[in-house]
């Protein structure tokens, strides 16, 4: 009788092993793939965008600096130390704005996958810091209830030790966020279409000072005690080659160079809706928004490979 006792009494236990296992297996399973797969897809779209829009103002600076240098060198005369000073576009606060959604971005993607502990942290201040940022340069457009909500729901994901609970924090976070990210979004749309006709300037200035260098190399002349002397200066002909090849692809930059304006600035405003969308179907969570989603969001993968072959084609 003992044994057969003890042997239902281990039965039990196992019995109530195996189901609270499976609860847990539920449990961990609760979100669905379609919420894991949005929060993951809009992280990337929007980390995507900012690296494509630094990547533009980093060309702004180059080519400001290119048509500063040929400028000085097509002077004709001796350079003045005063004349070496460049004086680039202010976009300090748009550098920043980027900075802070790259963090953004950056840390949804490795808070929305599976973390180690150390690097589960170092996301978190990641999110934290870039939200906060966000809303300091965005006329605060959460009040400190919000801010306190989002540190709190941030810095609680490291203790959600089931994948569901993260990821009902990391909704969460999306949605609170919603104002502060999607209004930066929108005003980098409008603001990097300012820069257009600068920069487009500063290219036809580069063609120019360039075209000059390419049909005159000899033309220009330096001082000496006083006295004007002829550069004698000559071009070889594979440097001649290389330099009207430069200049064709110059001449491509020019022509193609708004259209990667205007389609960086469409897929800024298509990432901001995408942010409202997204907070709509994390609520839904069914397979009708998520497909909706799925379409917006290659839509802005197709505006992304399209500069890239813009890029690619300046080059060939």
């Amino acid at each position: 009788m003992v044994f057969v006792y003890h042997k239902v009494m281990n039965m039990k236990i196992i019995i109530n092993s195996t189901i609270s296992l499976v609860i847990l297996l539920l449990l961990s399973g609760c979100t669905s793939k379609h919420s894991k797969e949005l929060v993951s897809t809009y992280a990337k779209s929007t980390n995507s965008v900012t690296i494509k829009t630094q990547e533009l103002f980093q060309d702004i600076k180059s080519t400001r600096l290119n048509s500063k240098s040929l400028v000085l060198l097509t002077k004709g005369s001796a350079v003045s130390v005063n004349e070496l000073k460049f004086k680039e576009i202010n976009s300090v606060g748009i550098n920043q704005t980027l900075s802070y959604l790259n963090d953004f971005s950056t840390a949804l993607i490795e808070l929305s996958d599976d973390s180690s502990n150390k690097s589960l942290s170092k996301a978190m201040n990641k999110l934290n810091g870039s939200l906060s940022n966000l809303n300091d340069t965005t006329e605060k457009s959460l009040d400190n209830d919000d801010i306190v909500n989002i540190s709190s729901l941030v810095f609680s994901i490291g203790s959600s030790y089931l994948d569901s609970k993260k990821y009902d924090k990391l909704k969460e976070i999306i949605k609170v966020s919603e104002k502060s990210v999607t209004k930066k979004l929108y005003n980098l749309s409008e603001a990097i279409l300012q820069f257009k006709s600068p920069y487009i300037r500063a290219l036809k200035e580069e063609r120019r000072r360039l075209l000059k260098v390419v049909n005159y190399p000899h033309h220009y002349y330096i001082n000496k005690n006083n006295e004007e002397i002829r550069n004698t200066y000559l071009l070889k002909i594979d440097e001649h080659k290389e330099l009207y090849k430069e200049l064709v692809l110059l001449n491509k930059k020019i022509q193609l160079e708004p259209q990667r304006f205007e389609l960086l600035s469409q897929t800024l405003k298509d990432t901001a809706k995408l942010h409202k969308k997204i907070s709509i179907s994390l609520d839904n969570d069914d397979e009708l928004s998520f497909s909706k989603i799925k379409k917006d969001t290659y839509d802005i993968k197709t505006k992304l490979k399209n500069i890239k072959q813009f890029k690619k084609e300046i080059k060939e």
